[in-house]
């Protein structure tokens, strides 16, 4: 599973976005605790919340969990593991929307909560990229999931791969090739059927082969 976070202003954009999906019908709500109504209203009642910490620029926390693409959880397995995870990252007293998304081939879920709490109190943000990275390895084995390498073994996203994926709610193609990749190690196959499977999700290799027949390395084309 990959999870994405960023902070923003304005709770009216990324609930619009969601709520775009829904009337498209590539989305639902599957858990809340905030009224029911328009992005309008419940961009109010938001930001009636907000106002307990008037100075706080950044009060939005959008995240999206993204399962791989042989996985799949009920609504109500994706409810558990959402406020799993909140709780977990410190939303456990605070405003929250949780929406499904099937537009694309992976099943994903985009959580948007309040950084301020019903007390007034403002949820850390201290080193929540590690906090959530070891997060996801623990729901990953309770939810009975694909298990993902730990985030030191991949590359990181830059800047504008996550503002990308956070605006179209699309994987950076990065993120998806290393997807299939892991997804096919895990099966714990001969290289030339794991060869033979990655062509067969649209990833070409390139072996690198030294004189003695040595493989020192994989390249991989995708997308």
């Amino acid at each position: 599973m990959i999870s994405k976070q960023i902070k923003g202003k304005d709770f009216y954009g990324v609930l619009m976005y969601n709520h775009k999906k829904v009337l498209a019908g590539v989305a639902s709500i599957i858990d809340s605790n905030v009224s029911e109504g328009t992005v309008v209203q419940q961009t109010k009642e938001f930001n009636l919340v907000r106002q307990l910490r008037p100075n706080l620029s950044k009060a939005v926390y959008h995240t999206s969990l993204n399962l791989s693409y042989s996985d799949t959880l009920t609504d109500e397995e994706f409810s558990n593991l959402a406020r799993d995870y909140l709780e977990s990252m410190g939303f456990n007293d605070n405003q929250f929307i949780i929406f499904k998304h099937w537009d694309q081939d992976h099943l994903h879920i985009h959580l948007v909560a309040n950084r301020v709490k019903f007390s007034g109190e403002v949820v850390s943000d201290s080193q929540d990229y590690k906090r959530s990275e070891a997060l996801v390895r623990k729901l990953e084995l309770k939810y009975k999931l694909t298990q993902f390498l730990p985030k030191q073994e991949t590359n990181v996203l830059s800047r504008g791969e996550i503002e990308k994926c956070i605006r179209t709610g699309d994987l950076p193609e990065r993120l998806e090739l290393q997807s299939i990749i892991f997804e096919i190690l895990n099966e714990n196959i001969s290289l030339q059927l794991f060869i033979k499977k990655l062509k067969a999700r649209g990833v070409e290799t390139k072996l690198n082969n030294s004189s003695t027949g040595y493989i020192s390395g994989i390249s991989f084309e995708f997308k």
